[in-house]
């Protein structure tokens, strides 16, 4: 009987810590979530940019490589690649802008 007494005292003091470490990490994720603030890494978030980033340029790329050689003027796919070398040379954040909107939308388009 003093055996089991003394597992039941062991028992509930290796449960302490457990219980603690729970409770701690249930009041951070409750803190966070108050504070409003990531869980991720930042660094994460940089990357994810880049990535994004890269893959608007090698689009845009991609987009003028493709032009006809003999497109004529009023060509349709000829006119878009013209009027996207002129916007990257006068506003490159808004060309990135509008590719990231083009993008959205055709997502959409998939997803439907």
């Amino acid at each position: 009987m003093a055996d089991s007494a003394g597992n039941r005292v062991l028992d509930t003091g290796s449960k302490k810590p457990e219980r603690a470490l729970s409770q701690t990490l249930e009041s951070l994720s409750g803190l966070r979530t108050l504070l409003g603030q990531r869980t991720e890494l930042q660094a994460l978030d940089v990357v994810r940019q880049r990535v994004w980033q890269r893959d608007v340029e090698a689009r845009i790329e991609q987009a003028v490589a493709t032009l006809p050689e003999a497109a004529g003027p009023l060509n349709s796919q000829g006119l878009v690649v013209k009027s996207l070398v002129a916007l990257d040379q006068r506003a490159p954040e808004y060309l990135q802008h509008l590719a990231s909107y083009l993008d959205t939308l055709l997502w959409l388009e998939e997803q439907s």
